[in-house]
């Protein structure tokens, strides 16, 4: 018979989840600062007919900004990634971002009447591993929804009593 301060513990083996490598993920965030920064140092806008789209939208100064910003976003996201229990949704979050701003950025380098250049297709691939990355970021999200209400069902938090204070 065990002495009564002393609580029992039934061990069980850890449970391990393999999920892919979040590579994809750091890669199209660096990808993105890089492209921000080549946009806010160089004469980018002056290197071929296909920029002139983007001046149409935008200064080379403003699409810097706004795409600096997105890899910020995007790095952010996956530096807090696991310190809470939604981070696989704002890595899923994040990588659509990327894979819209990919996506978009691999539209405007369609010119009409011009040859298509390696931007369609370079670009395009990237949104595409954006949306690999997303999705493989939802079915991680769902799966610690599913542990954690599996966990909870099997292991109820302890009883907390709450005595209000004199």
């Amino acid at each position: 018979m065990a002495p009564m301060n002393v609580v029992k513990v039934r061990a069980q083996p850890a449970l391990w989840i393999f999920t892919p490598t979040r590579i994809m993920k750091w890669q199209g965030a660096f990808l993105a600062a890089g492209f921000a920064l080549a946009l806010l140092l160089g004469p980018v806008f002056d290197t071929g007919g296909q920029w002139a789209r983007f001046s149409e939208w935008a200064t080379k100064r403003e699409w810097g900004v706004v795409i600096g910003v997105v890899a910020l976003i995007r790095i952010a996201a996956l530096l807090i990634n696991g310190h809470w229990r939604r981070t696989p949704a704002l890595r899923a979050g994040t990588a659509l971002l990327g894979a819209g701003l990919w996506a978009f950025v691999s539209v405007m380098f369609i010119v009409p009447d011009e040859p298509v250049t390696t931007g369609v297709f370079v670009y395009g691939v990237l949104a595409w591993g954006d949306l690999v990355s997303a999705w493989f970021a939802a079915r991680d999200a769902a799966t610690a929804d599913w542990l954690w209400k599996k966990a909870m069902r099997e292991n109820p938090p302890a009883r907390t009593y709450w005595e209000p204070s004199a």
